[in-house]
């Protein structure tokens, strides 16, 4: 059960809420938890909290996805760099630059938490629409590389199986995620390795199918 924080944690307020609410949604879900709730259990006594740091429920919630997805920028943004550095970049290659960086979330609890939270997003009627597209700049660098394992479908094919491979890696990673931090764990989780080459492999075949 989530803990309030107090200012004794020397926290500031905006943190003290991103924290709360991040744990309590991965808890309850997104729609299972009241700004009243978080604002207390965050230790605030305002209950316009959330109006002054964020504006409302919304995009506090949008705030929680986006402050662990700096991190995976970076990191995708090093593996193409490097890819791109000795063309031609192949298909695969870019795939896992665009699915290594959030399976690396997997080695500990806070980003198994975060990608918990984005498969809610994914299918949230308030969050569905950017969080299955919204992965930065990186991915619109690297789907061109992608582009060839679809190239032989007709244009709206194309954007149809591009939006399945999105929903195959975000669903495998937040089962996985689950799976890892269940008690107990409803199966045991593939190995890592395994794990990620598998999810590699079945995005490639979805993509040329």
């Amino acid at each position: 059960m989530a803990r309030a924080l107090t200012k004794k944690s020397g926290v500031d307020g905006r943190t003290r809420l991103l924290d709360t609410a991040e744990r309590m949604l991965d808890e309850r879900g997104i729609d299972g938890v009241s700004l009243r709730t978080l604002t207390t259990r965050s230790g605030h006594r305002n209950a316009s909290a959330v109006q002054y740091h964020f504006g409302n429920r919304v995009q506090l919630i949008e705030a929680v996805f986006q402050r662990r997805h700096a991190a995976v920028e970076a990191r995708r943004t090093a593996i193409l760099d490097a890819l791109e550095a000795s063309p031609p970049v192949e298909p695969r290659s870019a795939l896992e630059a665009i699915i290594l960086p959030l399976a690396e979330l997997l080695h500990d609890e806070t980003g198994r938490r975060h990608l918990r939270l984005i498969m809610q997003g994914i299918a949230h009627p308030d969050f569905y629409a950017k969080e299955a597209t919204h992965f930065g700049p990186t991915l619109a660098r690297a789907l061109p590389h992608v582009m060839p394992l679809v190239g032989h479908l007709p244009r709206a094919l194309q954007l149809h199986r591009l939006r399945l491979g999105v929903l195959t890696v975000v669903s495998a990673l937040g089962e996985q995620a689950r799976g890892m931090d269940a008690n107990p764990p409803p199966r045991k989780p593939l190995a890592y390795e395994r794990f990620v080459t598998d999810v590699i492999d079945a995005v490639v075949g979805l993509l040329r199918g």
